[in-house]
């Protein structure tokens, strides 16, 4: 069985999370986690609570390997705490 992120990341929403590591405002940022959410209920059981948290986790960790500037930036753009 696949977790949340796997399964997310084989539909389309690897492509917004790949977007997220380039994102630069706080408008393009919002709209785009938003979409993240939607397409995170939709393919799980999450209600939108969980799916914004594992949204948020996922983007902290997947920025990581981006270097610093980038995890810096997604972790205050998207509201990324605990990191």
């Amino acid at each position: 069985m696949s977790t949340f992120l796997e399964s997310f990341l084989e539909c389309r929403g690897g492509s917004y999370y790949e977007q997220a590591m380039t994102v630069e405002t706080q408008e393009e940022a919002d709209a785009l986690f938003e979409k993240l959410v939607e397409e995170g209920m939709y393919i799980s059981t999450a209600t939108r609570e969980q799916a914004e948290f594992i949204v948020r986790e996922n983007l902290g960790a997947l920025a990581v390997p981006h270097g610093a500037k980038t995890l810096a930036r997604v972790l205050r753009l998207f509201k990324v705490v605990g990191r």
